[in-house]
């Protein structure tokens, strides 16, 4: 707790095997990797933590990494905000997730995280990518204000996506495409530059859309 971390070669601050640390209430920055990198089963506790400047993404989980990610600022990274990578997973909560180079939050190879009552706002990408097989629940979140769409889904990507706020984006709220896939309900999805949905021919019969506010 209180810590300044940052490194020059590696991550900032690296998680795996049996070890379950928590990880509150540090400045953990300009890194020249990852901020946070959770994998081999690694979990943990990573909480009200400012993460800012990384090269790459503030927090990257993958190989059945399982941590708890909650109320950091994940901020101005230059690439990602959170990656949930081959078969990662995690609950990512009541974080502040803005201004990163790509999405506020990447999901791909059967990564599966539980996503909730986030702020992704004021990125230069989407709010959130979810690709390459990705899942995840994605609940209750307030997605704003980004340079690109609210959320991307593609290339096989099937998440839950419910009761989120999806505004003011530059693009769709949704852009689906390349067989990408979902359950997408209870969203209000009003007032992003391209309306509320892109969806491509060979996506639209993989996704089920009910009760989402779009005018």
């Amino acid at each position: 707790m209180g810590c300044d971390i940052s490194s020059d070669r590696g991550a900032c601050v690296s998680v795996h095997g049996t070890a379950y640390p928590k990880i509150i209430g540090n400045r953990i920055h300009s890194g020249k990797y990852k901020g946070i990198y959770v994998y081999e089963n690694g979990q943990g506790v990573i909480e009200n933590n400012d993460i800012y400047g990384n090269a790459g993404p503030g927090v990257y989980i993958c190989d059945k990494g399982n941590p708890i990610v909650k109320s950091n600022k994940i901020h101005d990274m230059k690439s990602s905000g959170v990656d949930v990578i081959d078969n990662g997973q995690g609950i990512i909560e009541e974080n502040d997730i803005y201004g990163n180079v790509y999405a506020g939050i990447w999901i791909s190879g059967g990564g599966n995280p539980i996503v909730k009552r986030n702020k992704i706002h004021n990125g230069e990408s989407n709010g959130i990518n979810i690709n390459e097989n990705g899942l995840g629940v994605i609940e209750d979140n307030d997605i704003y204000g980004n340079a690109g769409g609210g959320i991307d889904i593609k290339s096989g990507g099937n998440p839950l996506v419910r009761f989120n706020k999806i505004n003011k984006n530059n693009y769709w709220a949704f852009w689906i495409k390349d067989k990408g896939a979902g359950k997408i309900e209870d969203n209000d999805l009003r007032c992003n530059t391209n309306g509320a949905w892109s969806i491509s021919e060979d996506s639209e019969p993989l996704v089920r859309r009910a009760r989402n506010l779009e005018k």
